[in-house]
């Protein structure tokens, strides 16, 4: 009798979890649903003329972590504050030990983007975007 018991119990599991997961887009979180749950900060930041959202980044509650999302797709990233600017490190770590990208969001709300891929052979490279930026938690 108890065999029969825990192959229905069982059986019944399975199918509300094959149910659950038929009826739900994802039966998993996405990462966006993970870094805004976990958000101290979002901010968003859009062309100079305050139109088109470019780049939305993710101070997480987590210490010293964050994300960036621009072009439909999400980076985790290192957050540091630095004096008084939010910065994010991400992408591969490169020959010379210089993180591959960075974005840092100044007092003023002013936010700029660095491509460390380009840079000169000192590491020295101009910020490839200036954005403007707003926090919206």
């Amino acid at each position: 009798m108890s065999k029969r018991f825990l192959i229905l119990f069982t059986g019944f599991i399975l199918i509300s979890l094959s149910s659950y997961a038929e009826n739900n887009d994802s039966a998993f979180p996405s990462v966006y649903e993970l870094m805004t749950t976990d958000a101290v900060e979002i901010w968003n930041c859009t062309e100079m003329n305050g139109y088109n959202v470019l780049v939305t980044a993710v101070k997480s509650k987590v210490a010293g972590t964050g994300a960036i999302y621009a072009a439909n797709t999400w980076a985790t990233s290192d957050f540091i504050l630095a004096g008084f600017d939010r910065r994010w490190d991400f992408g591969p770590v490169l020959k010379n030990k210089l993180v591959s990208y960075t974005f840092i969001i100044k007092l003023d709300g002013t936010g700029v983007y660095y491509d460390f891929t380009v840079a000169d052979k000192n590491g020295m490279t101009s910020p490839s975007m200036v954005l403007k930026c707003k926090q919206t938690k």
